[in-house]
């Protein structure tokens, strides 16, 4: 289930404000802030003055606005802040009472779906859920990449292949890691279109299909001392577009801990956001039999080998897709995960 963490609630009357305060009791497991007009003076909450002010500041700072008021007021308040499925917050809307609550913008992405079914299972309300795949109970590509922590490649292709099962059109998984067993896919006796889980770049299909990307590659890497982080950037996507490979598939980098303080590599943990592992030479040496070694980086920091043990040890023992490659002083080797 994909609930947002941060969540609004914005009422416009008194018994709205009470409802509000309501949702935020039954959702305490939730980071909740209740907004409420401030003629109404309640000790908690926050109050505004401005609706139309209130709604342009805090639309980009939660994950989910519940607004407890008219459809068609919500609707106006919004429309020009809307951006896209992948960036806007989920927006719900409930009646004064709590007899219905609506999932109007950012359904599978964002999680108005599963937090319209949650608030109404806690208050005992009607969820109103209009998405074409939850009604017709078809797979939607949106939810299975956020059930399985799995990234959209092209947001209009997931659209696409979601429509074809919706419309009951022969969709192939191509699952080679078995990433969506718990998924309950449709049989299929002729591939209409793609349904694809692949850390690969590009794919050589001649349907339309969907790719979803699991972040599980891990580059181990060391560099000689003082290696820029722009010379650090250029290497690793050299080595991952020659070898077609997806950058957003990439979970860890990992080096030896001499090299734990060279910026360049430090640079390039914080610019993919990911992790930065640091292995002892202790840790390396254990490997020395796996890999080939090099007795000039043996004599230089103690080991013999930085850049596929690193890798091996990320990965936890997993497979080699990239050997030690070499690029201006700075050496590589990708691996994929168990």
């Amino acid at each position: 289930m994909n609930i947002n963490r941060r969540i609004a609630v914005v009422s416009l009357t008194r018994q709205g404000a009470e409802l509000a305060f309501k949702v935020s009791n039954v959702l305490e497991d939730l980071d909740v802030d209740v907004y409420y007009q401030k003629k109404f003076k309640f000790s908690s909450g926050i109050a505004f003055e401005n609706f139309r002010n209130l709604i342009q500041n805090i639309f980009s700072e939660y994950s989910a606005i519940i607004f407890i008021m008219s459809t068609g007021i919500v609707v106006r308040s919004i429309a020009s802040l809307i951006d896209s499925k992948d960036r806007d917050p989920a927006i719900l809307v409930m009646d004064e009472k709590g007899t219905n609550i609506i999932s109007l913008l950012s359904g599978h992405i964002g999680g108005a779906n599963d937090m319209a079914r949650l608030l109404a299972n806690k208050i005992n309300a009607n969820p109103i859920i209009t998405t074409a795949s939850d009604v017709s109970n078809k797979p939607c590509v949106d939810t299975i990449a956020i059930r399985n922590d799995l990234i959209i490649d092209d947001l209009t292709c997931a659209k696409v292949i979601t429509a074809m099962f919706v419309n009951g059109l022969g969709i192939k998984v191509v699952d080679e890691w078995n990433i969506l067993f718990d998924e309950n896919f449709p049989e299929t006796y002729e591939a209409e279109g793609y349904l694809v889980v692949s850390n690969l770049k590009n794919l050589d299909l001649d349907k339309p299909y969907a790719k979803l990307i699991p972040k599980n590659l891990v580059l181990g890497m060391g560099c000689r001392k003082g290696v820029e982080f722009e010379n650090i950037k250029e290497a690793i996507e050299s080595v991952f577009d020659s070898n077609n490979l997806d950058i957003r598939a990439l979970k860890m980098i990992s080096t030896v801990s001499v090299k734990s303080n060279e910026k360049g590599i430090i640079g390039a943990s914080e610019y993919y956001g990911v992790p930065l592992k640091i292995y002892e030479i202790e840790e390396l040496e254990k490997t020395e039999l796996k890999f080939t070694q090099s007795q000039f980086v043996k004599n230089t920091i103690g080991t013999g080998a930085v850049a596929e043990p690193c890798g091996f040890l990320g990965s936890q023992g997993g497979e080699m897709l990239v050997q030690k490659t070499i690029i201006d002083n700075i050496t590589l080797s990708i691996w994929r995960e168990f």
